[in-house]
């Protein structure tokens, strides 16, 4: 039997990183950048206006009111090839580029409009109102940092820069399996000597509100020969394993001898924690072996000392 702490130790050193994925844009909800990401374009691409209100020059307007001959009007989406000239002014919309020759948008609140002539009320400084091009970002910058989660904000600017795809750490694929005769599923009824699955969906809400996928193997009867058989798949399938009972040392415990059988290398089989003494560790090339008690709560009393840390340690957020 080992201390709490260096079997906390022993599973931390034995938890590597996983490798990282190509992920399309909208499945990286949540998930953690596994490289940084680079400006594909300037944003905004183009000088823009930031207001409704109409293009000019600067230099045309002074402190009291000036006027302008309206050429015209550019939409979002629009693009106009007239340049304008001193005493000229086209009306903007939001969005829009701002037309070759202006240098200034003063918004339509602070303006009167006779006909096509525009009364420009105050004088307008250069830039005002006018979102620059690569203002935002500009071609090469880094937009995002390596280990940055994912979240919508940052999947509108992904999109913005043209990204479909990106690469994100993995999240460890976590399989659970419940041995024991006496277990049944939940929605049966109790009879003599059975209990209700219940370590299953503990299990289950515990790692998935730690925002790992899990997959459940359902209940194993203490047959030692279909208890290697789902470990053995697991081990193929999954990064982590966990099993509920068989853990400690009575007739019908398999877990150490299967793992043995396997060729695990088995770190530890017994911690001084209550409640959940027995608990083994092990691991199996690349994977985790996690074999819990059966007790609900030394279950979960030994799920959040040992496994909970090991699948955070692959959540970069944490």
């Amino acid at each position: 039997m080992i201390d709490v702490h260096e079997a906390f130790n022993i599973v931390m050193n034995n938890t590597k990183l996983l490798k990282s994925e190509d992920m399309s844009l909208i499945n990286s909800l949540n998930r953690v950048l596994a490289e940084d990401i680079s400006s594909k374009d300037n944003l905004p691409p183009f000088d823009k206006s930031c207001m409704d209100g109409y293009a000019l020059k600067s230099e045309d307007t002074k402190e009291k009111m000036s006027k302008f001959q309206i050429k015209g009007s550019i939409k979002a989406g629009d693009f106009s090839d007239i340049v304008l000239k001193n005493g000229e002014a086209i009306k903007i919309m939001t969005g829009a580029p701002v037309p070759k020759g202006a240098d200034a948008i003063i918004q339509i609140e602070k303006v009167k409009v006779e006909g096509k002539e525009l009364h420009v009320l105050e004088k307008v400084s250069p830039g005002t109102n006018i979102f620059k091009t690569g203002e935002e970002i500009k071609i090469g910058d880094v937009a995002l940092k390596k280990g940055k989660i994912v979240r919508p904000a940052e999947i509108g600017l992904l999109a913005s820069l043209g990204y479909t795809k990106i690469k994100c750490y993995k999240v460890p694929k976590i399989i659970i399996i419940n041995t024991g005769d006496e277990l049944i599923n939940i929605d049966q009824n109790l009879m003599q000597g059975k209990i209700r699955n219940c370590n299953e969906y503990t299990l289950i809400a515990l790692i998935k509100n730690l925002n790992a996928e899990v997959k459940s193997y359902g209940i194993i009867r203490d047959d030692k020969n279909k208890i290697f058989n789902a470990i053995k798949t697991a081990f193929e399938e999954g990064d982590i394993i966990i099993t509920t009972g068989g853990a400690s040392v009575g007739d019908y415990d398999f877990i150490e001898d299967v793992l043995k059988e396997i060729g695990t290398d088995i770190k530890f089989t017994s911690v001084a924690i209550k409640p959940g003494k027995p608990v083994v560790f092990a691991t199996f090339k690349d994977k985790l072996f996690f074999g819990l008690p059966g007790n609900p709560l030394s279950v979960i009393n030994s799920f959040e000392s040992f496994v909970a840390p090991s699948i955070k340690k692959n959540d970069w957020k944490r």
